[in-house]
């Protein structure tokens, strides 16, 4: 927070720290992976009751669906995908977790009866609730006031102030299909693996929206 408060008398130094902790309330469903298969089956014999040929995409044919159906954990051989491991993952607590914030903030005032000074400086820390990727925000603020009375009915104020902002985070990939799809994928372990998770789920989507 930049401030334009002005000190007086003797030189005083002021420190703050504020932090705070953020838990998601409300969470989306998501479905399981046996729910997820059941209801991928469900529909494709429907197509199929219907004389529709039914859309596996890269889930290849309804065997490997029912497989999934069934909660089936192991690998799979597809023909897009090539063989992977599907399995039951908590996608949600993988993906998000508890946001934090902190602010700090130091001031020094001071003056004298015809003049007056304050310096000020802060920095805030937010970070965001993903865990999969870097999302957060940094501020950085930095402020100098200075006032000297020249006679009883002239004043000069001077005001100098710096604000700086930094924001990191991911700009697609992680929509509400994350959820509901990749929680078949196996466990993320590893920054390795979150990369690779990453790369799959940007692989997975441009296959869907052909």
């Amino acid at each position: 927070m930049v401030t334009t408060k002005k000190g007086k008398g003797d030189v005083k130094v002021d420190i703050s720290t504020i932090t705070r902790m953020g838990t998601i309330g409300i969470r989306p469903p998501s479905p399981t992976m046996s729910q997820y298969g059941q209801l991928y089956a469900a529909a494709a014999r429907e197509d199929l009751a219907s004389g529709k040929p039914p859309r596996y995409f890269f889930w290849n044919d309804l065997e490997t669906v029912d497989r999934i159906a069934a909660g089936e954990e192991g690998y799979y051989d597809l023909p897009i995908n090539g063989r992977i491991w599907l399995g039951n993952a908590p996608r949600f607590d993988e993906m998000f977790g508890n946001s934090y914030s902190s602010q700090h903030n130091i001031s020094v005032s001071g003056g004298t009866e015809k003049s007056n000074f304050r310096i000020s400086a802060g920095y805030d820390e937010n970070v965001g609730g993903l865990k999969v990727a870097d999302d957060s925000a940094d501020r950085y603020n930095f402020s100098i006031n200075y006032g000297v009375d020249i006679s009883d009915k002239l004043s000069l104020n001077t005001n100098i102030s710096y604000l700086h902002n930094k924001f990191s985070g991911p700009t697609s990939g992680l929509a509400r299909r994350r959820l509901h799809g990749m929680h078949l994928y196996s466990r993320l372990i590893t920054p390795m693996d979150n990369i690779m998770q990453i790369l799959g789920v940007l692989i997975l989507q441009a296959i869907e929206t052909q």
